[in-house]
């Protein structure tokens, strides 16, 4: 058994090993081990204690990748400091919840002195995280996001699938600290298992990083983007300018983006706004994707849904955050509303029950959220996936999409309430992983950064990403594949096979022969 003082060292490992590896660590191969000594530290534990050390563990490390959050929130919503500290810390320990009851469930069921314990562990964790709601599903595997060869595993079994071999592995050196006591033989088995697991799981995402190299079935569609670094007291003149420099720069452009941004803006609902894009695009003679502002409910044809569900929430003038794609006419062809809202940025929740919630957010907005995932038809060949802001970090979000035909994921944002801060290094390692999941290019571009362009295989075009808070006008060419992935057409399977393995693990009896002493 450990001491109180071993089991804080091991938890303190834990969470420095975590924030080593994490999106905006320097090391992020750190990840295959970063859980390993937290499970550790709750062996010989009771269900009760090793709930505690998982929930305090788990929301320590929650809390040191998204304490961006706190300063976003302050800039944006205009809330105090004390009381946006402790719903940042509120949020952490809701969010760690799923891992409690996993260290709950390690040390009741005895899975670390159990032969398929690995299994166990690994299904548990994955069936927990997978199920339970979150607004910030990020997680132990986002880590690897600079890692495109371990990526390769989400065009098979999706986000479930990477992250269960990552807990695997963890949890195999787990055992094998647990088995140096009692053979050094089978210590070892366990270290080269959990080593060789790594290698050739990076060898399998090479040869399937250069299998799709080497197809022909592909489009080509040049992009242009421009990152404004607009803040709400902006004009759009920088805007409108940087986007004329880029396409004289590059007149052979086939698509413009415009990113997410504060400035005061609306296509539809603002006659002069909407005077200036016009007659800009009619000039540069390129088509634009672009993100309105807002668009009132009814604005749009063929909203009535959504109309009827911003009415029933009972807002005084409920809008949407909406997506518009222009020809190179400046015609209106096609227009999209955000489905996933940022809870106290874009809407309050449960403000309708509780309507003084108002007066402690006083700069949220009060959008509300579009019904339908319509991909915007660019030509015979390519139709974009148009995700407004962290809609891109949502699997379930883009199925729809890649089933109506979508080949192309554009995601606009703007992250510059996140400041010089890694919170768009997160979004942005969260996001990416869509592109692999689904066998398609992913281009994002920010208001301030990080902007860039990823490949089909999750490779990332290094010309293209962009530092935060700058400015910048990059162009890129894209190659957009017809074929979509394994995962793209059989969706979660191996998450519910998952399920079956976590089901199998509850009901086996909890005894079994200790690793340890």
């Amino acid at each position: 058994m450990y001491s109180k003082v071993r089991r804080g060292l091991l938890v303190l490992a834990s969470i420095i090993l975590f924030y080593l590896s994490m999106p905006s660590g320097p090391f992020p191969w750190l990840v295959w081990l970063a859980f390993s000594s937290v499970l550790l530290a709750i062996y010989g534990l009771t269900p009760l204690q090793a709930a505690g050390l998982f929930l305090f563990t788990s929301s320590t490390c929650i809390l040191l990748v998204m304490w961006w959050l706190m300063p976003a929130a302050i800039n944006f919503t205009g809330l105090h400091a004390l009381p946006a500290f402790f719903i940042l810390l509120l949020l952490a320990l809701i969010i760690a919840l799923p891992y409690a009851v996993l260290g709950c469930l390690v040390a009741y069921k005895n899975w670390l002195d159990r032969p398929l314990g690995i299994v166990w562990v690994s299904a548990a964790f994955v069936v927990l995280i997978s199920f339970y709601p979150s607004s910030l599903p990020g997680n132990y595997a986002h880590s690897l996001y600079t890692e495109p060869e371990f990526l390769q595993l989400l065009a098979i079994g999706g986000l479930p699938l990477l992250l269960f071999f990552v807990v695997a592995v963890n949890s195999t050196f787990t055992y094998c600290f647990l088995a140096r006591r009692t053979g050094k033989k089978q210590c070892l088995l366990f270290g080269a298992g959990g080593i060789c697991t790594v290698g050739l799981l990076w060898l399998f995402g090479a040869w399937q990083i250069n299998q799709s190299a080497s197809q022909t079935s592909a489009e080509q569609l040049k992009i242009g983007f421009i990152q404004p670094k607009l803040i709400r007291e902006d004009s759009l003149e920088r805007l409108y300018r940087m986007t004329q420099e880029l396409v004289e720069d590059n007149p052979d452009i086939d698509l413009l983006l415009w990113p997410e941004f504060p400035t005061e803006f609306s296509y539809l609902e603002d006659p002069y706004d909407k005077r200036n894009v016009d007659r800009l695009i009619r000039r540069l003679d390129k088509p634009l994707l672009f993100v309105s502002g807002y668009t009132y409910a009814g604005a749009v044809e063929g909203e009535n849904e959504s109309k009827k569900l911003a009415e029933s929430a009972q807002l005084p003038r409920p809008y949407f955050n909406t997506a518009h794609f222009l020809n190179d006419k400046a015609q209106l062809l096609a227009s999209y509303d955000k489905q996933v809202l940022v809870p106290f940025f874009e809407y309050i929740p449960y403000e309708a029950t509780f309507p003084f919630l108002r007066a402690l957010f006083p700069g949220t907005y009060q959008y509300v959220p579009g019904s339908t995932s319509k991909t915007i038809r660019f030509n015979e060949r390519i139709n974009l996936v148009p995700l407004i802001c962290y809609e891109t970090v949502f699997p379930d979000l883009v199925h729809p999409f890649v089933e109506s035909g979508g080949n192309i994921m554009i995601n606009l944002t703007n992250d510059i309430w996140l400041g010089e801060t890694d919170g768009s290094k997160y979004h942005f390692a969260m996001g990416m992983f869509r592109a692999v999941e689904h066998g398609m290019p992913w281009v994002r571009a920010t208001n301030s950064g990080v902007s860039g362009v990823v490949s089909a295989t999750g490779v990332m075009d290094p010309e293209t990403l962009t530092p935060v808070m700058s400015q910048a006008s990059k162009v890129a060419t894209v190659t957009v594949p017809q074929q979509r992935t394994f995962y793209s057409h059989s969706g979660d399977i191996f998450l519910y096979l998952l399920c079956v393995v976590f089901l199998i693990g509850l009901i086996l009896p909890s005894r079994g022969v200790r690793l340890s002493s």
